[in-house]
């Protein structure tokens, strides 16, 4: 017996949590779509996913396989017929939300171009972030159970331990509450919207402090949503929130180059959350990241010349940058832009580069472990030694010695 309606229910359940689920003939394994192209961007010899299905190593009936791969990524796997050589493949999955700063790091580690570092961020967004995989395997288990006859029938194998030692569903019903009376209903309605008017107005402004003082009157006006499930309810209006302060970070004017991943990593970690005051506890996270986005990036007082060349430099740099090339990009005379950069934002075109340069540095130091060459290279500065210079000239401190700092001297 195939057991083919408990599998395609598998797939189904695991899809809607974004997780892939394939069927593989281990003989013919192709397609970039079966790990969102990570090893085809990363160009790592020998870990194309035919060979890395053979790293499993010769794969037998009767047992479960689970491994993270060098990507931090997490798959299982199950040889389903012996006869056609049917592969079940499960994932990838991570544990938890890959930041801009590992996936750097994992590019150091694996010696991938700096020029690949934004393929392979845009690769990530695409893998789900699974905190708590073991409703998977418990599907895994209980398939197995079935097609092989039992918990006897079959051993689990975790192929990292061996190369070492070498939902309830959601209750979306509503209250059965009789109906509030309609005054009263188009009275909160319009304290909501005069809340999340004045939100989005501070954010736009970057006003910190003042959005924060608004916190303690979401829950009250979130809890409106006649839904069951309280925590859903914070859920689903923290989710309004990310969308709002996003709108306004944009009047404010800050691109959407640098909004939109704030907003996409806010949207899964909504997701993760159990609990009213976690929640609460993001949105205040979420009012002073976007503020702090406004005073970073507003753009909104530039001229078109000068949010472009900004957008250009902080979108490549790793790249070589210098007046010229910017100037020949936006198909302007250089002379024109200098001046006009330095006019509006008080800063040469090449002291800003290397202001947004150091401030790269400076994340990466804090937050990898990569070399300081490595460093070097992901902030667009070959040359160590220089890359070392201008690092002291800017804090006052070596790379390593700025990396060895107590956090709260930085």
């Amino acid at each position: 017996m195939d057991y083919l309606s408990e599998l395609e229910f598998i797939k189904n359940v695991l899809r809607k949590q974004r997780v892939s689920v394939h069927l593989l003939d281990a003989n013919n394994i192709t397609g970039d779509s079966l790990d969102f192209g990570l090893r085809r961007i990363s160009g790592h010899e020998l870990m194309d996913m035919s060979q890395f299905v053979r790293s499993f190593g010769d794969i037998r009936e009767r047992v479960i396989y689970k491994m993270m791969d060098i990507f931090s990524c997490s798959y299982i796997m199950l040889l389903m017929h012996q006869a056609d050589s049917q592969i079940l493949m499960i994932g990838p999955y991570t544990g938890m939300q890959i930041t801009g700063e590992q996936v750097m790091e994992c590019a150091a580690r694996l010696s991938v171009s700096p020029r690949k570092v934004k393929a392979l961020e845009e690769c990530y967004a695409n893998i789900p972030v699974i905190k708590n995989d073991s409703i998977i395997f418990s599907m895994v288990y209980s398939y197995a159970d079935l097609i092989w006859g039992g918990s006897g029938a079959y051993e689990v194998m975790d192929l990292n331990e061996v190369l070492s030692e070498q939902q309830t569903p959601m209750d979306t019903r509503q209250d059965r509450a009789e109906p509030e009376d309609m005054v009263v209903a188009m009275q909160i309605m319009e304290q909501r919207y005069a809340w999340e008017n004045e939100l989005m107005l501070m954010v736009s402004r970057g006003q910190t402090s003042r959005a924060e003082k608004m916190l303690p009157d979401m829950a009250n006006i979130s809890f409106r949503q006649r839904l069951t499930d309280p925590v859903r309810n914070m859920k689903n209006y923290c989710i309004i929130c990310n969308t709002l302060m996003r709108k306004a970070a944009q009047q404010g004017g800050v691109h959407p180059m640098y909004l939109d991943s704030v907003s996409s990593e806010y949207a899964l970690r909504i997701e993760s959350l159990t609990d009213i005051n976690s929640i609460t506890s993001l949105v205040g996270e979420m009012i002073r990241n976007y503020c702090r986005l406004v005073k970073k990036h507003s753009m909104k007082d530039y001229s078109n010349y000068v949010r472009r060349a900004i957008l250009l430099i902080d979108s490549q740099l790793t790249e070589e940058l210098c007046l010229s090339r910017i100037s020949a990009v936006l198909e302007v005379n250089s002379s024109y832009l200098s001046t006009l950069f330095k006019k509006e934002t008080g800063s040469t075109i090449t002291a800003y580069i290397t202001k947004r340069r150091m401030e790269q540095a400076k994340n990466l130091l804090r937050n990898t472990g990569m070399q300081v060459q490595n460093v070097a290279i992901y902030c667009g500065i070959p040359d160590a030694n220089y890359f070392s210079k201008l690092f002291r000239k800017e804090t006052g401190f070596s790379p390593l010695e700025y990396r060895n700092l107590p956090r709260i001297d930085l």
